[in-house]
């Protein structure tokens, strides 16, 4: 009986081999669940008066941009939303209403008055567009506040 307790060294030696090789080989922790990437919170939206609403990034923004827009083009709060997702703005979307460009501007001039910051840039579209450069014939306009 001498070959019985080499069989079981031998055994013995493999098991251990075997359960080194695994230990190595498979994680001894369970691997920590993958998070999706989360997109950032949205802007809030303040709706400041009937004429003016304001997108207010989450953070501090350097610039606030006016956006002059007739009644009937008006972006939704989502997509004004989805425009400052990057916070390097401010957004403020003005309602141009219906008339002659003395009421346009007068308009413009009180709900601009609203804002806690003057803005750096004034854009429109349709009746906004005459407003920030008078005389001006584009569909669309984009202005530099002086």
């Amino acid at each position: 009986m001498p070959g019985k307790p080499r069989v079981w060294a031998t055994v013995c030696l493999v098991v251990a081999l075997s359960s080194t090789a695994l230990y190595l080989v498979l994680p001894v922790h369970p691997a920590k669940p993958h998070r999706p990437h989360l997109p950032p919170p949205l802007p809030a939206v303040e709706q400041m008066s009937d004429a003016v609403m304001r997108v207010v990034p989450r953070g501090k923004s350097a610039h606030t941009v006016a956006l002059l827009m007739p009644q009937g083009q008006l972006l939704s709060a989502h997509d004004l939303q989805k425009f400052s997702l990057d916070a390097s703005a401010e957004l403020v979307q003005v309602s141009v209403p219906e008339g002659t460009c003395e009421q346009q501007a007068s308009a413009v001039n009180k709900a601009l008055r609203q804002l806690p910051n003057a803005p750096t840039l004034l854009a429109g579209t349709g009746a906004g567009v005459g407003w920030p450069r008078a005389g001006s014939t584009p569909s669309t306009t984009v202005a530099p506040v002086p």
